[in-house]
């Protein structure tokens, strides 16, 4: 379990990193929004992939051989990001996708497994550790790109890959960490919790992405804008996601896991929309820190809640569910690359991520409605 929150915070380290380095990447091969907005979804896509077949791979190798094959693809997507191709770049964040896409599932399923009657304070605990990796990793490219460059960087991000690596496959040959008999299987047709939940996950990701992938670009062409606020916005947001995870477990004491995720979407729908209108940067950083915050407790709150509710179909349905998170992850920071290109205003790109919030809170109300029933029939 120690190793799968390392390697969590690490995947947290991997998933945020693309961000800061954006601006460094897009000057490197001279690229347009919209084609940078294509290493997103090479990302995504790779992560896509990856959790479609995850189910399987778990089932067929256990969690040691899954998390050990997903780092060492996260290591050979950030060594390969040190080539000079922008068409190398994009088959690299592919890899970082793949490595991405196998960890989330199998950690969050393995914890899951391993918590009955917490999995909510459990997961979000376990996604505290991404989030101190997601703050972590723009600190480390503010501070390393400008003492060596990507030639510093990557290779600096990718040994503790290598390690996560090999602890892991240690723990596949001593035969540790198997997943329950019949806990990993093929799912059928997904029911309407999974269906909602999928949704959910699909928008969250999507946003989340966006946000955290588009500030750092989006700081930099401010007025008095520079690199070094945009990577400040940057942690700033994970770094209110973290706060919000932190407090997580405390809060379900007291609140309902539906109000929790109401709450927070409520609290993202204020800070996005504060960000595109702050009068400074005060303002501006404070709407950000508030994104994040209330963000923190969608994507744990609503995996607890689904595998809780689900029982052992979870695990079938698991799938799906991650897959349309990964989707979510290509699609709409893509698209706020082609709308930005296309209208010439970030800004105004950036009100896509707000729409997506909106009709998450619709989609929250529609699995609150569900809980309300006694079963969940599934979909024939």
């Amino acid at each position: 379990m120690l190793l799968v929150h390392l390697g969590y915070g690490f995947t947290g380290v991997m998933t945020t990193v693309l961000g800061p380095l954006l601006p460094v990447l897009a000057g490197r091969w001279s690229l347009t929004d919209a084609q940078a907005g294509r290493l997103f979804s090479a990302e995504f896509v790779g992560s896509l992939a990856a959790v479609a077949v995850s189910g399987r791979l778990i089932a067929r190798f256990g969690f040691p051989g899954v998390l050990a094959g997903a780092f060492v693809s996260m290591l050979a997507g950030l060594l390969g990001l040190g080539l000079p191709s922008f068409w190398t770049g994009l088959v690299s964040m592919l890899f970082c996708g793949v490595g991405c896409g196998l960890v989330i599932p199998a950690s969050n399923l393995l914890v899951s497994e391993r918590s009955p009657g917490r999995a909510a304070a459990a997961l979000n605990i376990l996604n505290f550790a991404w989030c101190v990796g997601a703050v972590a990793g723009p600190i480390a490219v503010g501070l390393l790109i400008p003492l060596g460059g990507l030639r510093l960087l990557l290779p600096t991000l990718a040994v503790p890959f290598g390690m996560l690596a090999a602890a892991a496959y240690s723990g596949k040959t001593n035969g540790r960490s198997q997943p329950a008999a019949g806990s990993v299987e093929d799912a059928g047709w997904p029911g309407p919790l999974a269906v909602a939940t999928a949704l959910l996950l699909f928008l969250y990701v999507g946003a989340e992405t966006a946000l955290s992938g588009w500030i750092p670009s989006y700081i930099r062409r401010l007025p008095a804008g520079s690199d070094s606020l945009g990577v400040m916005g940057q942690s700033l947001f994970w770094a209110g996601i973290l706060l919000g995870r932190l407090s997580a477990p405390l809060a379900l004491r007291t609140v309902g896991s539906g109000t929790l995720v109401w709450t927070g979407l409520a609290v993202n729908a204020l800070g996005s929309a504060a960000l595109l209108v702050a009068p400074g940067y005060p303002t501006l950083l404070a709407a950000i820190f508030a994104a994040g915050l209330g963000f923190s407790v969608v994507f744990p709150t609503a995996v607890a809640v689904f595998s809780e509710r689900s029982g052992r179909r979870a695990a079938r349905e698991a799938p799906y569910v991650f897959a349309a998170g990964g989707l979510g992850g290509a699609v709409v920071p893509w698209l706020v690359g082609c709308l930005s290109t296309q209208t010439g205003s970030l800004r105004l790109a950036l009100l896509l991520p707000l729409l997506s919030t909106l009709a998450m809170m619709g989609v929250e109300r529609r699995i609150n409605s569900l809980l309300a029933q006694p079963r969940i029939s599934r979909i024939p």
